[in-house]
């Protein structure tokens, strides 16, 4: 056998892990509501609200939108109200509703960590801790 049809056996043996890499969908949450079922989409928002098992209400600066996200997705990340997330998934748009089923979850910020000043009991003066 010559080396390059060994060379193809091979290639074509081995498992395909592409990935689409293609320019993603961003869209606010008001956007979701016009996007056709079944639409690949990505928004970023907080989540503020639980509404059920794996369904919440993710918040954008337009508005807000139910996000189903099942345990896989969340890929063992804490998310509080104050982290902003960036979801990408398919809309699931019924005739009553319409949500984003997620497929990932990156946390792409979080609130800063306020640390008080405490106040020195000798001088009453406040102290900084050090950064």
């Amino acid at each position: 056998m010559t080396t390059a049809a060994l060379t193809l056996l091979t290639t074509l043996s081995l498992p395909s892990w592409a990935a689409y890499t293609g320019p993603e969908h961003n869209v606010s949450a008001n956007q979701v509501k016009s996007q056709r079922d079944e639409s690949w989409v990505t928004l970023q928002g907080k989540l503020v609200k639980r509404l059920g098992e794996d369904n919440y209400i993710l918040r954008d600066a337009s508005g807000e939108v139910m996000v189903d996200i099942d345990e896989d997705a969340w890929r063992g990340q804490a998310v509080t109200p104050s982290d902003t997330i960036r979801v990408s998934g398919e809309v699931d748009n019924d005739w009553n509703e319409v949500k984003v089923n997620v497929e990932t979850l990156e946390k792409i910020g979080a609130a800063p960590v306020r640390i008080p000043a405490k106040l020195n009991s000798h001088s009453g003066q406040r102290e900084h801790p050090d950064p």
